[in-house]
């Protein structure tokens, strides 16, 4: 009996993350002329943190 080579698919990317688990996020501080940008990386919640396209079903 020889040994076949398993055919495992790769996963499909996240479409949200695009694979790298964590997306780039943005809130607004402040009114007016004191008002900033503070940008920082999330995980992503569509993929759960994995990177791979969630199950629909």
């Amino acid at each position: 009996m020889t040994p076949t080579a398993s055919t495992h698919e790769a996963p499909e990317t996240c479409p949200d993350c695009d694979g790298e688990r964590q997306v780039l996020t943005a809130m607004v501080l402040g009114r007016g002329l004191r008002r900033r940008t503070v940008e920082q990386y999330a995980a992503c919640l569509t993929c759960d943190g994995t990177g791979t396209q969630p199950c629909t079903e």
